[in-house]
């Protein structure tokens, strides 16, 4: 419980997390009084929608996973020197790894939160309104919960045993992005004439949640709570083996 407090006091005195939540929520507010005001200054402005607002919240998942990795190295990093005290005074290398991760990705859902409320007031209250596509942005939200916690501790373990952001990022951004599932599965019919892995990788899910919300056709999927929670258990797993083995 100590250890918990001290790296949750360590946390809020990041002044590096502050600025991450207000460069992500003001880019938020940003877009919202752009369409808006031009809304305004131009009653038929076409971009001036909910759906225009939904759609692009919903193409930046990059952007998103980006942000997670800034706010998840909050507590990672050049902190290697105090993970080596907290070894030496008795505290597990299990809890340190899920002390760290549940921190830092209870830090970035509630922001992530945050940002999804201001967009749903931004669309309802400052922008043309059509009641179908709020319903949509709700379920297609709520179907990439699992590949955004998914692709947080993704990058969260990459992070724990390479120690290098960058390769850490584009790890786990290659596998998030769609243009990658389109590449597996030019391969997997080159070679077995059929394609039916790469349907199922994350940026093949993320892409089919986007179509589906443009189409009206946004529905609860099985296939990203499936997916998102065997990417969360294999990068805990190998994750954590990897991390008590490894040398401070």
């Amino acid at each position: 419980m100590n250890y918990l407090k001290s790296e949750q006091f360590r946390l809020i005195r990041k002044k590096e997390l502050y600025l991450t939540i207000s460069i992500s929520l003001g880019l938020v507010i940003a877009a919202i009084l752009a369409l808006y005001l031009s809304l305004q200054a131009d009653g038929h402005f076409p971009y001036g929608t909910n759906r225009f607002l939904y759609l692009n919240v919903l193409s930046v998942f990059p952007l998103i996973l980006l942000i997670g990795f800034l706010v998840s190295r909050q507590l990672l990093g050049s902190d290697i020197n105090m993970v080596k005290q907290s070894v030496a005074f008795g505290i597990s290398r299990n809890r340190i790894f899920f002390t760290k991760l549940v921190l830092t990705l209870t830090e970035f859902l509630l922001l992530c939160s945050s940002g999804i409320l201001i967009t749903l007031l931004g669309g309802e209250l400052l922008l043309t309104t059509d009641a179908i596509w709020k319903t949509q942005f709700l379920i297609s939200v709520f179907n990439l919960i699992p590949l955004t916690i998914g692709g947080f501790v993704l990058g969260f373990t990459l992070m724990c045993l390479t120690e290098n952001e960058v390769v850490s990022a584009l790890l786990t951004l290659l596998l998030f992005n769609g243009a990658f599932s389109e590449v597996v599965s030019f391969l997997e019919k080159r070679i077995f004439d059929h394609s039916m892995l790469s349907s199922f990788l994350p940026g093949a899910l993320i892409k089919q949640n986007t179509e589906q919300f443009l189409a009206k056709s946004a529905s609860i999927t099985t296939e990203n709570w499936l997916i998102g929670t065997i990417v969360i258990l294999i990068s805990l797993s190998i994750g954590i083996t990897i991390y008590n083995k490894k040398n401070l």
